[in-house]
């Protein structure tokens, strides 16, 4: 891969359902400019491609496939934390204002459910705190709703910044890794929110300690999640089990 600069720090990336790989915003330290920026990976010349801009730079944001969309939530620009989402149309390469978390946060652990919600869990508000704040996105509507403390059991949650949220059954979603909102230190926490009886519980844990920066993937019943260290993290779903793959052990496919 070839760029005419370095990647930029906080940026995020993700592969769509068809496999094309973005990239997304960022901040370059040396001139202290945050980025708008997106960029399309061309696998066959090996080089990345700007398309549209997105509406808002975004650094330390979430980012989410569903169909052919992308959606951008969250943003971390000059010391202040904003909750502006976008939504980035991969046939007509379009970016569109969506609405805006309730709750303006950073890192949260963002994830499709149903392909028709998003939810968006914990994040950061500031440098120094980390909220265990649950929000859905209803794309028919485009509207955030923040699911309240009443109505859901968060006793055995403990929410994190820059952790992964991932769809594992029909009614589960799997949080995972980040950095605690307790020690404020990279942990090895996994839980699991039960949508219909709106509860989390844990769940085991990392074979490791890992915060994350962009989305797991899913195949043959393994979540894989790459992370902000010298591992792979692998979830098998039916065992409810983790184990960790050494990157520098991962081969992939010859073209």
């Amino acid at each position: 891969m070839t760029m005419q600069y370095e990647v930029p720090l906080y940026s995020r990336s993700i592969a769509t359902e068809s496999g094309t790989i973005y990239l997304t915003g960022g901040y370059i330290k040396h001139v202290n400019v945050y980025l708008k920026h997106c960029y399309r990976y061309d696998e066959i010349f090996g080089t990345l491609n700007q398309v549209a801009n997105m509406n808002y730079p975004h650094a330390d944001h979430s980012i989410c496939a569903i169909g052919g969309f992308i959606y951008v939530v969250g943003n971390y620009v000059n010391n202040q934390v904003y909750g502006h989402c976008e939504q980035y149309d991969t046939q007509k390469d379009t970016w569109k204002k969506i609405a805006d978390m309730r709750i303006p946060r950073s890192g949260v652990s963002l994830c499709a459910f149903k392909n028709n919600y998003m939810f968006a869990f914990g994040g950061r508000v500031d440098q120094k705190r980390i909220v265990d704040a649950i929000e859905v996105y209803d794309i028919t509507r485009n509207v955030w709703q923040e699911i309240q403390t009443p109505f859901v059991n968060k006793v055995q949650w403990v929410p994190s910044y820059m952790g992964l949220a991932y769809q594992i059954t029909d009614n589960e979603i799997i949080l995972f890794g980040g950095k605690s909102a307790i020690t404020f230190q990279i942990f090895n926490g996994c839980f699991v929110f039960d949508v219909e009886k709106m509860e989390i519980k844990e769940r085991g844990s990392l074979v490791n300690p890992c915060s994350f920066m962009n989305t797991p993937l899913v195949f043959n019943n393994n979540l894989y999640a790459y992370g902000n260290d010298i591992f792979v993290h692998q979830y098998d779903i039916p065992e409810q089990k983790w184990s960790v793959i050494p990157k520098t052990s991962v081969v992939l496919p010859k073209q």
